[in-house]
């Protein structure tokens, strides 16, 4: 649950965002959203800093190394860590490309195709979120592993790209964008 703020955010951006572009201009947003960002960046510096407990006498570099090649020393976790940035990858072009694509090749206007990509991040990215968690304890609870969980994901997801990018139908285009909001951020839970 905690997991689908992140299609929820992009949601947000997709509603304000394409709201502004429209009527003010996508460079204007950068200045609209850029200010308070370094204002509010002001304030965080402003804030003291907390207490916090002693180290332990041994240094926080000679205790992480030791840790890092625990970590990268299994071949299955790097791997994890490979499939999973690209997985990222995958699930942010999703987000930033295809309001692109839906105003250049399907002449929808920028509200119009800012609302197609927000209610589908919205409804389907977050409910594929929260469920993907459900759905990957299930799996491991059965014998299997969320790494295998997280495959099947991806592979469902191959068609819906093909169908996203090639099709040159619209009803399609968008079947395919809600269903691969919904599974291409489901390993998030």
């Amino acid at each position: 649950i905690y997991s689908s703020g992140v299609p929820l955010g992009a949601a947000a951006a997709f509603f304000g965002g394409s709201w502004f572009a429209q009527n003010y201009g996508w460079r204007e947003a950068f200045y609209f959203l850029g200010f308070p960002g370094i204002l509010l960046a002001i304030a965080v510096l402003m804030l003291s800093e907390p207490a916090r407990p002693a180290l332990p006498t041994q240094s926080a570099s000679q205790a992480l190394l030791p840790q890092l090649k625990s970590i990268f020393g299994q071949a299955v976790l790097r791997w994890h860590f490979a499939g999973y940035a690209l997985l990222a990858v995958a699930a942010n072009s999703l987000g930033i490309w295809v309001p692109t694509l839906l105003v250049s090749s399907y002449k929808l206007p920028l509200t119009d195709a800012g609302m197609l990509s927000g209610l589908s991040m919205a409804l389907s990215g977050s409910l594929g979120t929260a469920l993907g968690g459900a759905a990957a304890d299930r799996v491991v609870a059965r014998g299997g592993s969320r790494m295998q969980f997280s495959l099947l994901l991806a592979l469902c997801c191959i068609p819906l790209w093909l169908g996203l990018l090639l099709s040159g139908n619209l009803d399609l285009m968008r079947l395919c964008f809600f269903l691969l909001a919904g599974l291409g951020l489901a390993w998030l839970g």
